[in-house]
């Protein structure tokens, strides 16, 4: 009798220790997929543009991006072809963007450099960086906004 006992008592023991075992894997597995998580969210962020013409009509987006991308990297991307831009000896300067808003009507912001520009607000302050100078950070807001000179 007390040999029944003695395996009933071994195989609980085992039991619970496969149970423990199970736990502990459980818990280094979810550890390692928040720390995979948190590692991609601090690769990421995401932005706010807006564009702006002389009528005052806009368009905003919310655009995710990866942080090894520049701001260049992120506008070409996201308008392609729908952006306009110069290359000078202080940088790049853009031209023109055009993009459509919810309803299906086109904003498009169109400079000549001699009647109007596009003026750059990050987070709601003029910027006296150019557009290829600005390093996207999450949370940032951006605006676009042709202006007459």
């Amino acid at each position: 009798m007390s040999k029944v006992i003695d395996k009933r008592s071994l195989a609980i023991k085992i039991m619970i220790s496969l149970f423990v075992l199970a736990i502990g894997i459980s818990l280094v597995l979810g550890i390692r997929n928040c720390q995979k998580k948190n590692a991609q969210a601090d690769n990421t962020g995401t932005i706010t543009i807006t564009i702006e013409n002389l009528a005052g009509d806009t368009v905003t987006r919310k655009i995710e991006f990866d942080k090894e991308y520049s701001m260049m990297d992120i506008l070409t991307m996201t308008y392609g072809y729908n952006l306009k831009t110069d290359t000078t000896s202080l940088g790049i300067r853009l031209l023109g963007i055009s993009d459509k808003d919810e309803y299906g009507n086109e904003v498009t912001l169109d400079t000549d450099f001699k009647t109007s520009y596009i003026a750059i607000y990050v987070d709601g302050k003029y910027s006296s960086k150019g557009i290829s100078l600005i390093e996207p950070v999450d949370g940032m807001v951006l605006l676009l906004k042709e202006t007459k000179i």
